[in-house]
């Protein structure tokens, strides 16, 4: 029984001193961690802000080139509509011009209802 006894004792001392330096590394490494924590937390945080940066930059980006686009529109539309007010005027005298020839001549033209 004695050498169990030894034993017993021997694993018993054994076992405290691991478990005293499993305990002291488990507070220097929750210290490192915390340090590792944050550091890499400010890196997220870097990484995150340049990717704003980019989305923004590029969502601007976007944003200018529909705005040209849509300039570009606005003036080809508007291009488009004064050519057909022109052309509308143009026409509305050319038929003045035809009334006043045919009533000249005796023929009375069916009025036009807009």
């Amino acid at each position: 029984m004695t050498l169990d006894n030894a034993i017993m004792a021997l694993t018993f001392i054994s076992s405290a001193i691991a478990l005293f330096f499993a305990t002291r590394k488990q507070k220097h490494d929750e210290q490192n961690l915390d340090a590792d924590t944050i550091s890499k937390l400010y890196d997220l945080i870097d990484k995150q802000e340049g990717r704003y940066q980019a989305f923004k930059v590029e969502s601007e980006n976007r944003i200018q080139t529909l705005q040209n686009e849509f300039d570009a529109y606005k003036n080809s539309t508007s291009a488009q509509i004064a050519d057909i007010a022109s052309d509308n005027v143009k026409l509305r005298r050319w038929a003045k011009r035809l009334i006043a020839q045919l009533e000249a001549a005796g023929i009375v033209p069916v009025k036009f209802d807009e």
